[in-house]
């Protein structure tokens, strides 16, 4: 039994560096999923071109990735030397190391009370990563930015109806 347990206790980091995700494969991931989504918004504005209504001449999405979170990414990328000291860590999950290189990359932004593995678990999702903007073509007016005040209260309902019937047409034709 001793002899067992020695092997066993032998093999079980070997396995478990094996079975570990590095943080390269999840930045890999988080791209690849944000490229989708982007290729996914710009199928929805192929149809939102041409919707017209009122003064309306086109709804457009725009869709970028946060200069925070895309310096997250690219560190992750590269698995920086001086970086590896938190996912090496025992007592840090994958995830409060992921907070914790993220608050190192960033040290202008205030988290507030938040946990780091409440940061890092926001971090593992992609939609935190992307910014999402809405303008309007108002024909001579050209593309404005659709906020508040900008459109008028038919113009900002149609707007958002629009781009409601464009994503309940993408998910029909989805399924």
């Amino acid at each position: 039994m001793e002899i067992e347990l020695a092997r066993l206790t032998e093999e079980l980091p070997a396995r478990e560096q094996k079975l570990a995700i590095s943080a390269k494969s999840v930045a890999n991931i988080i791209r690849k999923t944000i490229h989708r989504e982007q290729n996914r918004i710009r199928l929805l504005n192929q149809g939102l071109q041409s919707v017209a209504f009122g003064q309306v001449k086109g709804v457009r999405l725009n869709v970028n990735i946060r200069q925070s979170h895309e310096s997250l990414l690219d560190v992750l990328s590269e698995e920086h030397e001086h970086h590896q000291d938190l996912f090496k860590n025992k007592s840090l999950t994958f995830s409060e190391a992921m907070a914790k290189l993220y608050q190192r990359l960033n040290p202008q932004l205030d988290i507030g009370q938040r946990l780091p593995q409440t940061i890092g678990e926001e971090l593992l999702d992609y939609r935190n990563y992307l910014e999402l903007d809405v303008e309007v073509n108002r024909g001579s007016d050209g593309l404005l930015k659709a906020e508040s005040g900008a459109l008028s209260t038919g113009e900002a309902i149609g707007t958002g109806m629009s781009i409601l019937v464009m994503v309940v047409q993408s998910w029909e034709e989805e399924s």
